[in-house]
């Protein structure tokens, strides 16, 4: 065996059936802050804006960077990347200024063809297909979301949280459930749900209930303060300038990160050196992009903090979910103290009439709407999300009570 990069700072490990090359900070050793718990270490540390630059950095190289700066120990699983032909020395090239780890890391790793998963006190770095092989259960308090209001009942059904469980497995990965024949399950147990799936979609699980929570309490969503940076105003007078520093540009124009999409863009022949101008005064940061992107057949999508500039195809084939009150369009009567009652079916009737009505499900499309407490999931591409943003709007505009 060949020399270990300099940024190992132990032997390979054999943990389990899987070899991996751990990888800690400069002065970290196993087992720091052990008295935190790892999941709540490793929420806290991914939840915080990290910066970095990475030009043709060694993956053992930025991983050793982010165990350093997170306290948190890393494992690049040397095995499965090498099965696919990927080696730790492999080049990383990303900036991120003011995003959370939690969404830069997976964009990062996206590159390659990577994921990053949670596992035996330590964050793994190793592909998706041995992800998928990771099936874990975790436990969820939903108490708060299935409990009727003004009630504090010592027990709730499996029935009780059925439609909690229905939004879950139609918004998030639903082919992978077992009533499409996936592997993963939820089972809904007194005022909690059971779920077994990946590490990668309880991630998702875990960002779709923190979102029904904000949205239902009127509060931002996570993509919320996204997209208000999408409406800041720039100025952009651009000419024959490389993409990448035409992004960048924008980036600290408007105090949000963009990142290139550089898988998918080259798989349409775009380079981060590709020429691009614009000139635009006091435009929302959107319309700028909008302008670059065009040209390009690319699109932007917001992906928790980060704005992400990529190819249309990939565009429409990662839906993002967005959530919106409806409960003043739906509300019926009901009797004084009572719980309000929602008649979806309008509604859902009507945008998947007339909002790009061969993308739903109902259709083979992949795109869904579901319902719960007055709030309405919509998983969707970007442009289809604008759609229905407006036609909300107009809806609330023109059917508001008058006062």
């Amino acid at each position: 065996m060949g020399a270990l990069p300099k940024c190992v700072r132990a032997p390979i490990l054999f943990l389990g059936l899987v070899v991996a090359v751990p990888v800690f900070g400069v002065d970290e050793q196993p087992g720091a802050a052990a008295n935190v718990d790892f999941p709540t270490r490793v929420a806290k540390a991914f939840s915080r804006p990290v910066v970095l630059d990475f030009e043709e950095t060694p993956l053992c190289d930025a991983v050793a960077f982010l165990a350093d700066q997170t306290d948190i120990e890393f494992y690049i699983d040397e095995r499965a990347l090498d099965d696919v032909g990927i080696g730790v020395d492999v080049p990383v090239t990303a900036k991120f200024q003011r995003s959370p780890l939690k969404d830069a890391l997976p964009l990062i790793l996206r590159e390659l063809d990577l994921v990053a998963i949670p596992r035996d006190q330590a964050v793994w770095i190793t592909t998706p297909e041995e992800a998928c092989e990771m099936m874990e259960v975790r436990v969820y308090d939903v108490a708060d979301l299935i409990r009727v209001e003004g009630e504090q009942p010592a027990y709730v059904s499996e029935a009780d949280a059925e439609p909690l469980i229905e939004l879950i497995m139609t918004a998030v990965e639903p082919t992978d459930w077992d009533w499409v024949g996936g592997a993963g399950s939820i089972k809904g147990f007194r005022q909690t749900l059971v779920v077994r799936q990946t590490p990668q979609c309880h991630d998702e699980v875990d960002a779709l209930l923190t979102d029904l929570r904000a949205a239902l309490a009127g509060k931002p969503c996570r993509t919320d303060a996204c997209e208000k940076s999408l409406e800041r105003q720039v100025t952009a007078d651009l000419k024959e300038v490389p993409l990448c520093d035409a992004l960048e540009f924008l980036s600290k124009a408007a105090d949000v990160d963009i990142a290139l999409d550089r898988r998918s863009l080259d798989d349409i022949g775009i380079a981060p050196d590709t020429p691009v101008s614009v000139d635009l005064k006091d435009a929302p940061l959107q319309s700028v992009l909008d302008r670059i992107a065009g040209p390009l057949d690319c699109q932007t999508c917001p992906r928790g903090a980060v704005i992400v500039f990529t190819s249309e195809e990939e565009a429409e084939c990662r839906l993002t979910n967005r959530y919106h009150r409806v409960d003043e369009l739906l509300a019926e009567n009901q009797e004084k103290g009572g719980s309000p009652e929602y008649d979806y079916a309008e509604l859902y009737d009507l945008l998947y009439g007339v909002v790009a009505p061969e993308t739903w499900d109902e259709v083979g499309g992949a795109g869904s709407i579901s319902f719960f407490k007055g709030v309405m999931v919509v998983s969707q591409t970007p442009a289809v999300h604008a759609e229905i943003e407006e036609l909300l709007k107009d809806l609330g505009r023109l059917l508001k009570p008058e006062s």
